[in-house]
């Protein structure tokens, strides 16, 4: 029993999300068990093909430790903690986009946890604005979080329509950010010298052949996004067998367990939208109304995260456009909003819960108002 303890308690630790859904699908089943035949039907295949492609090529940029050098560089010569916190959120903005929220803090806030051995300056605050940088750059575009890959599927538009879309909402998040850094990080004169040898260590375990070839992936992958479901399978596969044959480790870190929960999600989601109470209690939130659509998905990500939000509230609405911008802006706010704020949390090892919610709190409600006055005066 102990043993099976040691294995059970570090895995409900590490795939908190995992367990409650699976969970809630246990007691659904019980509940209604006539929807079991349903259950393959209730979830979105090509979505799955998407997020399973672009976590495996995401993984092998990530492993393949090019990016340690390249963020190295970034941040040499700073002078002062509010450039350095700049500089980091900046580099945050741009993985996030690219390589989804997760990735992206996998990558920063590691390198953030080495430059406390070199600066004085407690670096807490950092890594709270870059699991808030996180969350603002990857809503930017299609692949930058997984709720983005959902609804970007539902759209049926171009990776650039995509972007020109959520563009608007991504300026907002990008300007209230980096006054938010200005404010908060002091400017005053803080020398950073690299001469920690971690940098170098690191360096020496680049592999540049799974950092190119990554990259063309990824491009390549983004080229053919908006493929046919058959297409995207056959693609999807290959780019699999090749990790596998190529970089076997790249198969072995990829985060499996985040498809399997989406899985796990649709049906969770499928089969309770179908509840005739839960139908009557959406429709009395008036969701026709873009303001109210707007304000359940913000709201709804602060209760369940903006990935199962999203799912949620599509059974329900196609303005797939204002969930989008509902959905991004509230993983902000409560830790619970997004799994990249759980992500930064747990990888900083620091007692940062109360600081944290300090400043995403404020973020969400300023960003979430600003948002709204903009819905109400413009036509979407």
């Amino acid at each position: 029993m102990k043993k099976l303890l040691k294995i059970a308690i570090p895995f409900v630790k590490k795939e908190a999300l995992l367990v409650i859904f699976t969970l809630l699908l246990i007691g659904l089943v019980i509940i209604a068990p006539s929807e079991i035949p349903h259950y393959i039907r209730f979830i979105d295949w090509h979505t799955i093909l998407m997020l399973t492609g672009l976590i495996v090529i995401t993984t092998g940029v990530a492993e393949s430790k090019s990016l340690r050098r390249i963020t190295k560089r970034f941040v040499s010569k700073t002078s002062s903690e509010r450039m350095l916190a700049l500089k980091l959120v900046t580099l945050t903005l741009i993985l996030s986009a690219f390589l989804t929220n997760d990735i992206s803090l996998f990558i920063v806030v590691p390198l953030t946890l080495t430059l406390q051995t070199l600066i004085k300056n407690d670096i807490s605050k950092l890594i709270i604005f870059e699991a808030i940088a996180a969350n603002t750059g990857s809503a930017l575009t299609p692949i930058g979080n997984p709720q983005n890959i959902y609804l970007f599927r539902l759209m049926k538009v171009s990776f650039t329509k995509f972007v020109q879309t959520m563009i608007p909402m991504e300026v907002i998040l990008i300007v209230i950010l980096l006054l938010f850094v200005l404010i908060i990080f002091s400017g005053s004169k803080q020398i950073i010298p690299f001469t920690d040898n971690s940098f170098n260590k690191n360096t020496k375990k680049e592999n540049k052949f799974l950092f190119y070839t990554s990259i063309v992936f990824l491009f390549a992958y983004i080229l053919t996004i908006n493929a046919n479901k058959i297409f995207l399978l056959y693609f999807t596969v290959i780019i699999v067998i090749l990790y596998l044959v190529l970089f076997t480790r790249v198969i072995a870190k990829t985060d499996w367990g985040l498809i399997v929960l989406f899985c796990i999600m649709f049906i969770d989601f499928g089969i309770i939208a179908k509840f005739p109470k839960i139908y009557r209690l959406v429709q009395l939130s008036h969701i026709e109304s873009i303001k109210n659509l707007f304000l359940l998905s913000v709201g709804s990500s602060q209760i369940m995260s903006n990935v199962p939000a999203s799912i949620f509230i599509t059974h329900f609405s196609k303005n797939y456009r204002i969930i989008a911008y509902g959905v991004n802006i509230g993983g902000n706010g409560f830790i619970a909003g997004s799994l990249a704020n759980i992500i930064a949390l747990r990888l900083s090892k620091k007692k940062i819960f109360l600081l944290f919610h300090k400043y995403s709190i404020p973020f969400l409600l300023i960003t979430t108002g600003i948002m709204l006055a903009i819905l109400s005066m413009f036509s979407f």
